[in-house]
């Protein structure tokens, strides 16, 4: 098993040279899709994690394949989801069945046509079935043991009530992530670069990310001046509709994002509701806009997928702390050195009270949120919490 697992790490090895040698190719897929900025960056943690895979193989000591493994691929971040999600379940030893998402299928099998042969090696397989299909194979196909879903709690929901409790569903789904500008934020960095950092956070890939921050709080002390220089900047983010662009930092949505949110806010904006920059959209490009809320408003709550600010100012520690409990639990970053249990509750936490950074992202350690954020589930267990899909995907070697 060690000896197949090195081959297999060997051919990641070639696929990541492939991908390497193709650059400038791949991106000019990726750019079809998303910003400039953003494909660049996707490209270049596919590389990462398909060359530093070999970290996983001490966890898969003792461990063998499940069985056969499907994986229902997200929209965004093609490239990157399918190397996420595929490679580690190929690695503890599975066949692996792989549908992306119809809205980026198109991209994903372009790119995916330069690595076709290493693919077959591996098997990993891939599939343009209709979603409903390759559940249906998924439940009934006895080889298959393990489905990976990606989607809205709603579906899964209805997909865990008839799913074979003799296999496994994992499932990634969303996150709806805090970000915290505390009272004492201003002691450790400055207001523009705090500005500088909501921006980065909130419309990477257009805000069609799950790691985004989807929901802003700060603390009434330093509110007025949060709000008035981030309007200022967001005025200046470059917003095109042209996917030719390399310049633009805001580019269309997909899949029907622009429809889903213009009716998300005609739906649940009232009175008390500030526009600071008016909501503004031209076709499926949203441009960048900020809203003020109040407390405990509904649009907090969720999940917007588009480079949209929705504010809310608070007082006290404990109001804070009532609005981080929440069903969706991923990630969170804290400006300053606010502290409370609610907050611990977040599996991706990024603290800023001494650098202004982000998380970094690895690979190759447990990915995903708690409860409504993506649970594992089967008939021996059910769990929450961030998922290594190399580990959930094999299962312990009797002795």
């Amino acid at each position: 098993m060690n000896k197949l697992r090195s081959k297999k790490l060997g051919i990641f090895l070639q696929i990541a040279d492939v991908l390497e040698r193709e650059r400038d190719f791949v991106l000019s897929c990726l750019r079809r899709i998303e910003t400039n900025d953003s494909a660049i960056d996707e490209l270049n943690k596919s590389l990462k994690a398909l060359r530093s895979y070999d970290v996983e193989l001490s966890f898969l000591e003792n461990r063998k394949s499940f069985g056969e493994v499907s994986i229902s691929l997200p929209f965004n971040n093609p490239l990157y989801s399918f190397i996420l999600y595929s490679f580690g379940p190929c690695l503890g030893g599975s066949v692996v069945h792989v549908r992306p998402s119809k809205i980026t299928s198109g991209v994903l099998l372009k790119i995916i046509n330069t690595i076709k042969d290493e693919l077959q090696e591996l098997e990993i397989n891939i599939t343009t079935t209709s979603g409903l299909l390759f559940i249906n194979k998924a439940q009934n196909d006895p080889n298959i043991q393990t489905l990976l879903f990606t989607g809205s709690w709603k579906n899964v929901s209805q997909l865990k009530k008839k799913f074979p409790k003799e296999k496994r569903l994992i499932y990634c789904g969303s996150g709806i992530n805090p970000f915290i500008v505390s009272q004492g934020a201003l002691k450790y960095h400055s207001m523009k670069s705090i500005v500088n950092l909501a921006i980065s956070s909130r419309i990477y890939n257009s805000g069609q990310d799950c790691l985004c921050s989807e929901r802003f709080y700060v603390h009434s002390s330093v509110a007025y001046d949060f709000i008035t220089i981030l309007s200022q900047q967001i005025r200046e983010i470059k917003v095109s509709n042209s996917i030719d662009d390399c310049y633009a930092e805001v580019m269309p949505l997909l899949g029907g994002g622009a429809d889903i949110v213009s009716d998300l806010f005609k739906q649940h904006v009232g009175k008390g509701d500030i526009w600071h920059v008016p909501f503004n959209r031209d076709g499926d490009c949203v441009y960048p806009s900020l809203i003020e809320v109040s407390l405990g408003h509904f649009l907090l709550k969720k999940e917007k997928y588009a480079p949209i600010f929705v504010i809310a100012q608070y007082e006290t520690a404990a109001e804070l702390d009532k609005e981080l409990r929440s069903d969706y639990l991923f990630g969170a970053t804290v400006c300053g050195n606010y502290r409370s249990k609610a907050l611990e509750a977040y599996p991706h936490l990024t603290f800023t009270k001494t650098v202004i950074s982000s998380e970094a992202e690895d690979s190759h350690v447990p990915f995903g949120g708690k409860y409504k954020s993506g649970f594992v589930y089967s008939s021996e267990s059910y769990k929450d919490g961030p998922i290594l899909f190399s580990v959930e995907t094999t299962k312990e070697i009797a002795f």
